[in-house]
């Protein structure tokens, strides 16, 4: 009986003292704002119906562990960090939230069930991943965004914005925080470049209109 009471009070003692493998769920987060540049919507807004539809996400990062670069051709599945919503979704929403802020469209969702857009922006989440790579500890992100004309089904714009962000803070939440850094400058570029685009549609459809009164 003394035995046995040693060995129960060994097993629990060793499980108290073993360290805990905890998992960190981690978002994409920052405070969307208006896209800062000298390129500017134009004061009556666009009368654009625009989607916004959820981005894809590449197949690697597919998955519910963040993903690690050890090298160009070797990655891994973190066991202590998680993604607590798909950060494709969450990019997607967030994008969503910054171009309200910067362009006036008469109507921008994410689905249209009842009628059809004018415009759709889509894209890819090429790459969303911790980079341990020469030597260093960077978040490392890549987004494809485009513009397609609903009534041609015309690809207007396309671009992929890369980012590389250091990371500083330890833990997953450093990570979570460099790779919201980098969508969010990745985003209001996309703003910059949207207003162009939509500027110069505007026009267009203008002197559509003008050439037939």
């Amino acid at each position: 009986m003394g035995r046995f009471l040693a060995l129960v009070f060994l097993v629990v003692l060793t499980g108290c003292s073993a360290p805990k493998n905890l998992t960190e769920q981690i978002i994409l987060y920052f405070d969307p704002v208006s896209a800062d540049t000298s390129v500017r919507p134009p004061a009556k807004g666009y009368p654009f119906r625009v989607q916004v539809k959820e981005f894809e996400l590449d197949p690697l990062y597919d998955n519910a562990n963040v993903v690690i670069r050890n090298t160009d051709w070797s990655v891994q599945f973190s066991k202590r960090g998680a993604w607590a919503v798909r950060p494709n979704a969450t990019a997607t929403d967030l994008l969503g939230a910054v171009l309200k802020g910067s362009l006036p469209f008469r109507a921008l969702k994410k689905r249209f069930p009842e009628s059809s857009p004018d415009y759709i922006i889509s894209g890819t989440l090429n790459a969303v991943e911790e980079d341990r790579r020469n030597n260093k500890l960077s978040a490392r992100l890549a987004l494809t965004l485009n513009i397609v004309r609903y009534a041609d089904t015309k690809t207007i714009f396309e671009r992929t914005y890369r980012r590389s962000e250091a990371v500083t803070d330890t833990g997953y939440v450093g990570i979570a925080r460099a790779l919201s850094n980098g969508l969010k400058t990745a985003c209001s570029e996309f703003a910059v470049d949207a207003i162009r685009v939509f500027n110069r549609e505007l026009e267009a459809a203008d002197a559509q209109d003008s050439g037939k009164n």
